[in-house]
């Protein structure tokens, strides 16, 4: 994996690429929406989604909400009905194909962008929703997409991350993918920016990977969970400050 840059309205940028990137711009991103169309249509049409409900006790009238990964924007359609009168909501995602779907279902503000290079503005969003983005994207990349989560969530902004939550972080190759092996790794990646600082965790749920199984004695690779995180200021050290007055 390695960077290459390009300007856009916004400045210069760095676009991340490698094996994982490449086969996710170039046809697993229209295959995955594909093979998930009907159990996405399930969702939408589902009484409760547990990662709205775990946001919304954080989000107030008028927030700019980016979904990462958005698919065809289920979420973000919603979103909306759950909490009409929000700023900006707005999703992106590599599917051509999901986004035209999304469009065709009166969803707006859908981009084709590229997870390592969101094109909205520095600290300009009050919650970024990543699903099962991190893991697929390889390692390095996966750095890149939690850096640009820091670049644009303003400060008391929240951050909402679905992905796999094992035991300890694992590497298992992506089945989907025939013609070129690529590897995904299954990690605690909201626990990244936790441990990067200015950011906390405010709810967590975890739930099987398979609904068909149950969470007692449920193996760690299969675990998935739904992390809620606040982005706060980090307090100056106050011994430093003191030994340079």
């Amino acid at each position: 994996e390695y960077a290459e840059t390009r300007q856009d309205r916004h400045g210069e940028i760095a676009i991340f690429t490698g094996r994982n990137l490449d086969v996710w711009r170039q046809t697993e991103a229209d295959a995955y929406f594909q093979r998930n169309r009907q159990v996405l249509e399930e969702f939408e049409r589902a009484e409760e989604d547990l990662l709205i409900n775990l946001l919304v006790p954080f989000l107030q009238a008028g927030d700019r909400v980016l979904d990462v990964g958005c698919a065809n924007g289920w979420r973000l359609r919603r979103f909306l009905k759950k909490m009409p009168g929000q700023g900006l909501v707005a999703g992106m995602d590599l599917s051509f194909i999901a986004l035209q779907d999304g469009l065709s279902k009166g969803s707006r503000s859908l981009v084709l962008a590229d997870a390592t290079a969101f094109p909205v503005r520095a600290n300009s969003m009050d919650c970024v929703i990543l699903g099962y983005v991190c893991y697929a994207t390889g390692r390095r990349s996966a750095l890149a997409v939690l850096a640009e989560v820091e670049r644009v969530v303003r400060d008391d902004g929240v951050v909402a991350v679905l992905d796999f939550l094992p035991d300890a972080p694992t590497e298992n190759p992506y089945h989907h993918v025939n013609r070129e092996s690529i590897d995904v790794i299954k990690t605690d990646y909201a626990g990244t920016l936790v441990a990067y600082g200015g950011y906390q965790r405010v709810a967590l749920a975890i739930r099987p990977a398979d609904a068909a199984l149950t969470l007692r004695s449920l193996p760690g690779p299969e675990r998935v969970g739904i992390t809620i995180l606040q982005r706060h200021t980090i307090p100056p050290d106050r011994s430093e400050i003191e030994k340079s007055e």
